[in-house]
């Protein structure tokens, strides 16, 4: 079984003044799916996998859970959504980080 990006999206820390609870509270939210995802994926369940990491997508949006989304697809034999999940990735982490991802051949060769 392939496994997953292990790297979540790097959070806030710090003090948070009360009108900025809200975004932390989403992003909390957003990690909490993924960690079910992660574990749901790790126990061969993709599709309650897939639906929790568009889940955290959703909420808090990371080249991260596009990458996540993409392993799920492709575990469930849906090729076409893997592909566009795994073109997501390569976009929105350029876009992200301004250069292009370490495993963007081997993205580019699955």
């Amino acid at each position: 079984m392939a496994s997953l990006a292990h790297a979540a999206p790097a959070g806030v820390g710090g003090e948070v003044a009360a009108d900025e609870a809200q975004p932390i509270d989403t992003e909390a939210r957003a990690m909490d799916a993924y960690n079910e995802g992660k574990a749901a994926y790790d126990s061969g369940d993709y599709g309650k996998a897939l639906q929790l990491f568009l889940e955290a997508q959703s909420l808090y949006p990371s080249p991260v859970f596009h990458y996540n989304i993409a392993r799920c697809y492709q575990s469930l034999e849906n090729y076409e959504q893997a592909i566009i999940s795994y073109e997501a990735y390569l976009r929105s982490y350029k876009n992200a980080f301004g250069e292009e991802p370490d495993d963007q051949i081997d993205v580019e060769n699955t």
